[in-house]
């Protein structure tokens, strides 16, 4: 197997009766060996630079190591044509290296403008690939540390125009208004009446899933905080975590547990008094809302299934 490592796809098709299987069994080979060097998830004390100069030495250590140099020539050789590979990469790589760098920036703090601290994880992810495509441009491992730290106490917008880590500004992002809750996209955003609520982005993922399908079963949580790189051990602590935090900011439980089967939405009237859901996209505060539905949950794709019994 580790023969083929670099062998043009058209040539295993040509020269293997198995070469679908063998090809993927490459693939797997090679997560299972970049996979298995993901930075740990958990700090154990040591200041928050030192934590995230931890973090970098172990994600430089597991994007210059040869197995994923091999896999990522793969990935952008085959994508176009099998567009599973740039998921799966996405899946399995990508997310859990920013879900990673969140979990140890969490043990700390939000950012100081109550962002939500995955939108800096994931970019610190993107300047941390950015560092080794130039010797002329690369950082140190300290420099890295340095500037992670400097950007989460940096104002929004300075933040978002550093360095190059954003790719474009959008003008206009999509988004779900239900009741109280108001939910942006790209990055994520969850806002109680015009506040932010101050979720991680493990929180925030799940709880717009939430937001979006009105209710979701726990098999499909569990799915979504393993591909993010989280424990589903941690599953119950985590909604514990999102109640309390809408509760500091002055909202009513937005999460209702539909016993033996998942969760369910909690829509609370917005100011004056409105339950309506909207989706469409926004440019500043909630203008342009292009769609009115008079209930998600009554929507086609939702019907089937309803669970039957709540636990208050």
């Amino acid at each position: 197997m580790a023969g083929q490592f670099g062998i043009a796809r058209a040539t295993i098709l040509r020269h293997f009766n198995d070469h679908h299987d063998l090809y993927r069994a490459v693939i797997v080979h090679l997560l299972d060996r970049t996979t298995a060097l993901l930075p740990s998830s958990v700090t154990n004390g040591g200041t928050r630079r030192e934590a995230i100069a931890a973090y970098a030495g172990e994600a430089l250590q597991l994007l210059t190591c040869q197995d994923h140099r091999d896999l990522q020539v793969i990935v952008d050789r085959d994508s176009a044509d099998l567009h599973w590979l740039a998921s799966t990469y996405q899946d399995q790589i990508n997310a859990p290296l920013g879900g990673r760098l969140e979990q140890i920036l969490s043990v700390w703090q939000q950012r100081a403008d109550g962002h939500p601290i995955a939108v800096e994880a994931h970019r610190a992810v993107a300047l941390l690939r950015s560092t080794l495509a130039s010797k002329d441009t690369a950082l140190s491992i300290a420099e890295f540390a340095e500037l992670i730290e400097t950007r989460m106490t940096m104002a929004r917008h300075d933040a978002d125009h550093a360095v190059g880590l954003v790719p474009r500004d959008r003008e206009r992002r999509p988004m779900i208004k239900r009741g109280a809750i108001t939910l942006t996209f790209d990055p994520i955003e969850i806002r109680w009446n015009g506040r932010l609520a101050p979720l991680s982005s493990l929180e925030a993922q799940i709880f717009a899933l939430v937001v979006q399908r009105g209710r979701v079963r726990w098999t499909e949580i569990d799915v979504l905080m393993a591909r993010l790189g989280a424990s589903v051990r941690s599953r119950d602590v985590m909604f514990h975590r999102i109640r309390r935090k809408f509760d500091r900011i002055g909202a009513a439980n937005p999460i209702e547990t539909v016993k033996g089967w998942g969760v369910r939405f909690m829509i609370e009237p917005d100011l004056a008094g409105a339950r309506t859901i909207l989706i469409g996209a926004c440019e500043s505060g909630l203008a342009s809302l292009a769609l009115q539905v008079p209930d998600l949950l009554d929507l086609p794709s939702f019907r089937h299934e309803r669970p039957r019994q709540y636990h208050q």
